[in-house]
């Protein structure tokens, strides 16, 4: 008896630590069994995405941490299906009633979202949402801008963005210079402004009445919360209604106060009003007024100036619609509907980011032909990113790697960035003093120089809070030539790399990758370096560039080098970055020929716990589906594979499995592919269920394999792939009437005879086919297809009993010399004996041979049973011993009873099986009364 607080308290324990694991848990079963989620679901639609929409069941509350995992699993399962689309499977989160899931971290790489769904899920998430991630979304268009920034919410919480090389989302900024008008001065982000200054273009004054000012305004705000609604999916009436008093409150204090308004210009630039504009969000937005204050006199209007349009033609400064609730700033401002569409902006409605990233890889393809100045082209890009960094007072980490005609990076000019990435990004050396500039800098990943040696100096000597470095790619790291040898800084610190020697203290972390030899140097003045010198600087290259596709195929071709020849030690570490390596580029058939090969000399040196060992797998069966036709990959996964327990370990992606493997094998006709998947369908066929080999047959795996066969016969090839195939028949056939009469209905007893006939020697391919004959054998209702005289004569013969029957088939010489060799050949001999007994043991006028009888045969069955050794070791595992025992009750086949009989002894008795017999022993001894002793 054990104490129950004691066992209580160990319970409590153990919950605590394995947390993550029960997460996992849950994730994998509800990914499974979507039914549990998810309504109007039929088991295909899953499968199909096409089929209909799906909706989140109302009863459904997943804690946080699990609506996240579950999520993200099933948005993979949706793209890695034909129809490569995860559009209602978003949408259905996006709808879900409030509190169902809670997301903090919203993974949309390569998804097929929209526009609209996408603004109705960062709606429903907007509370809890921390990173949003939409790099590889090619269906989101540039009106996602004007979507974003003309509904009535705000993420607060969104601390990181991810844009990938979304660069058409911006294609309207990239061509006209919609930020600032050219005359408006360039001043600083620090200006101090007047909270009413908004200014309007002189050459756009005019003069309005105020009550038509006030009627458009209330028409805009009517018509903008009904659209606002329908995106969030929320009925903002009484909204509506206070904003419209809120106008026609004001606007009667206009028309009594003076007859019209006038616009002018002022003095304040746009950056300034635009600065005042986003500091709400520095205070947590609290500028709110009090109800009595709403008939304050109407401040400056600005139209066309960089402003955050809060509804489509209506702006609030620091309003936000919260919970139902709104709340009005000191000034509201009026723009055309139009003008609000060219003035949004993405990053608008995130005011707290402190990490994004949106790379330009795409530059040249969101051009105009217009725009063919160089210097048009860096006006441009200039002008984007002053108004796309405009609302980002907090921002700290900035990646905006492979842009071209970023020229002098001034538009960085005010912000205090802590890290900056400019990954191949050209002409930097114009940049080194906007760089050298940024004092608050801890952390700069660069590009190429002209001086290399001066211009590395110059920033070690202006950026004293320097901690992070990456000069890898780059030649930063040269010898001083001249021409390039500046002033020799007074040392501080010892360091073979010249541009470092003004260092005051190492470098927290320096990249030295592909910098010729500087990561052979002895005296590196960093903690940790990045390099190719070895496998600590290559594994943490690994995962400084887990982010950039070109860098990391040239870190894991110098990985693959050192794990290929065993020269490392850290293979767990290697093993986890290779796994997240192939999870970040699933796309890139490079990255994943690459990883897959380094993969496979790492894993046989990590004892990898459950969780790892069904990541791994995924990920080898994921890189496979996506990529079909990489034969290389296939086989570098494949070979991965096979180091699993497969019975054990594959058996929790067993339908996938056959599904991708399955497609492999009608895809190629190459020898090593086929010998190695068709090892793995075959092992992981033991392992499955009825159901799942039911489903499994329904795939197309029976006719797949015997389709293999035929081409083996064809060619009189008795290989190990022929030999395997027809062993996976015999596997995905026990106990499983339904495959069983898939491979009669295919013709599969013709394959059976022809194989017979021509490779009767190869002892294995015989054994398997019979034990497949015997699967048939034991179903009553499709035997009766085996009642054939051509089919008995093999049989028999292979029963091995006196040389005289043998004169049935054209072997006579081949079977009399194995009539003396029985235990060789037990399983075969066995197998067509169980064949026999099967079929004896129905009705006396089932029996239609005439050659032999069915008296010959039970009495040579008998027979040959007694001649067979009782402990002779068997090479067959049986799922259940039923249809064996069924035989004991056939009273009226003496022999089907011996064989019965026999089985059961042997199997029992053997102590490689006996151990695990103990279950069927006692249903032996209820089924006779007998002793199990």
């Amino acid at each position: 008896m054990v104490d129950g607080r004691m066992e209580r308290s160990t319970l409590q324990n153990d919950r605590s630590t394995d947390v993550s694991k029960l997460i996992d848990v849950a994730c994998d079963y509800l990914s499974e069994n979507v039914g549990l989620l998810f309504k109007k679901l039929s088991p295909d639609h899953i499968n199909s995405p096409n089929q209909g929409e799906i909706y989140l069941l109302p009863d459904v509350f997943l804690p946080r941490g699990l609506g996240e995992k579950v999520f993200n699993k099933l948005r993979r399962h949706y793209l890695k299906m034909e129809e490569h689309n995860d559009l209602y499977l978003v949408k259905a989160f996006a709808v879900a009633h409030p509190g169902a899931i809670i997301l903090d971290n919203l993974d949309l790489t390569d998804s097929c979202i929209n526009d609209e769904t996408l603004c109705s899920l960062l709606v429903s998430y907007r509370q809890t949402l921390r990173s949003l991630d939409l790099s590889g979304c090619q269906n989101l268009s540039r009106e996602l801008n004007y979507l974003i920034t003309s509904s009535t919410f705000r993420l607060w919480k969104l601390n990181e963005l991810d844009l990938g090389d979304l660069l058409h989302l911006f294609k309207d900024w990239l061509n006209e210079d919609k930020a600032m008008n050219e005359d408006e001065a360039d001043v600083s982000r620090t200006t101090n402004t007047d909270p009413t200054d908004c200014i309007l273009p002189s050459s756009d004054c005019t003069t309005l009445p105020a009550t038509s000012i006030f009627q458009k305004l209330e028409r805009q705000i009517v018509s903008s919360l009904s659209k606002a609604a329908r995106l969030a999916d929320r009925d903002l009436s009484g909204e509506a209604k206070r904003i419209r008093k809120i106008a026609r409150n004001t606007a009667n204090k206009m028309v009594d106060g003076s007859p019209s308004v006038s616009f002018t210009n002022g003095n304040t630039s746009t950056k300034s009003s635009a600065k005042h504009q986003y500091g709400a969000a520095e205070n947590g937005g609290d500028n709110s007024l009090a109800a009595g204050d709403s008939g304050r006199e109407l401040m400056q209007i600005a139209v066309g100036c960089a402003n955050t349009s809060f509804l489509p033609g209506f702006e609030l400064n620091g309003c936000i619609f919260e919970e139902g609730q709104a709340s009005c700033s000191d000034a509201f401002k009026l723009c055309p509907i139009d003008n609000v569409a060219e003035n949004s902006i993405l990053t608008d409605v995130c005011p707290n980011l402190t990490k994004l990233r949106l790379h330009g890889s795409q530059l040249a393809e969101v051009f105009n032909e217009a725009v063919d100045e160089v210097i048009d082209r860096e006006r441009l890009v200039r002008k984007f990113f002053e108004r796309l960094l405009l609302p980002l007072q907090r921002l700290k980490t900035l990646d905006i790697s492979c842009w071209a005609f970023i020229s002098d990076l001034s538009f960085l000019d005010g912000i205090k960035l802590s890290s900056l990435i400019l990954y191949d990004v050209p002409h930097l050396h114009r940049a080194t003093d906007i760089v050298c500039s940024i004092k608050t800098l801890h952390s700069q990943d660069t590009g190429q120089y002209i001086q290399p040696v001066t211009t590395l100096s110059k920033l070690i000597a202006n950026l004293p809070h320097l901690k992070h470095l990456d000069i890898s790619f780059t030649n930063l790291a040269s010898n001083p030539v001249k021409g390039d040898w500046p002033e020799p800084p007074e040392k501080t610190i010892e360091s073979d790399i010249y541009g470092l020697q003004g260092l005051k203290q190492k470098l927290d972390y320096l990249g030295l990758f592909a910098c010729d030899t500087a990561a052979y140097y002895h005296r590196i003045p960093a903690h940790n370096i990045t390099g190719e010198a070895n496998e600590s600087q290559m594994l943490l290259a690994l995962e400084q560039y887990i982010n950039r596709p070109s860098v990391i195929l040239a870190v894991l071709n110098e990985i693959f080098q050192v794990y290929r020849f065993n020269v490392a030690s850290d293979y767990t570490r290697a093993l986890h970055l290779m796994l997240v390596t192939m999870e970040t580029y699933k796309n890139n058939v490079s990255v994943q020929i690459a990883s897959s090969a380094s993969l496979f000399y790492i894993m046989r040196n990590v004892n990898m716990n459950l969780t790892t060992k069904h990541k791994a797998i995924r990920l080898l069966l994921d890189a496979i589906d996506m990529h079909p036709n990489e034969q290389t990959l296939i086989r570098n996964c494949c070979l991965s594979m096979c180091q699993f327990d497969i019975a054990q370990d594959m058996s929790h992606f067993y339908l996938d499995t056959f599904r991708i493997l399955i497609r492999v094998l009608k895809t190629f006709d190459e020898l090593t592919i086929h010998r190695l998947v068709v090892h793995i369908l075959n092992t992981l066929a033991c392992a499955g269920q009825n159901d799942q080999k039911i489903v499994v047959g329904e795939m197309g795996a029976i006719v797949v394999l015997l389709d293999l066969i035929r081409g083996r016969l064809d060619t009189s090839n008795c290989d190990e792939v022929m030999e395997t195939a027809w062993s996976f028949l015999w596997n995905i056939t026990d106990e499983t009437p339904t495959n069983c009469r898939t491979f009669l209905d295919k013709k599969g007893m013709e394959l059976f005879q022809k194989c017979y006939a021509a490779f009767t020697s190869k002892h294995g391919l015989m054994r398997n086919m019979m034990g497949l004959i015997g699967n048939i054998a034991e179903v009553k209702e499709l035997r009766g297809q085996l009642m054939v005289s051509s089919y008995i004569q093999i049989f028999w013969c292979h029963n091995m009993l006196f040389s005289r029957f043998c004169s049935y088939v054209f072997f006579r010489s081949y079977f009399s010399e194995l009539l003396h060799n029985l235990s060789e050949d037990i399983e075969i001999s066995y197998n067509s004996a169980g064949v026999l007994a099967h079929m004896l043991s129905d009705s006396y006028s089932s029996w239609t041979s005439t050659a032999p009888t069915r008296e010959e045969v039970s009495t040579e069955v008998i027979s040959v049973a007694k001649s067979w050794l009782l402990n002779s070791k068997r090479f067959i595992n049986y799922r259940s011993f039923e249809p064996i025992i069924r035989l004991l009750h056939a009273y009226h086949s003496p022999a089907s009873q011996y064989w019965a009989a026999w089985a059961l002894a042997n199997l029992t008795t053997v102590d490689e099986v006996g151990r695990n017999c103990a279950t069927e022993r006692r249903k032996l001894a209820q089924s006779f009364v007998l002793s199990e002793a």
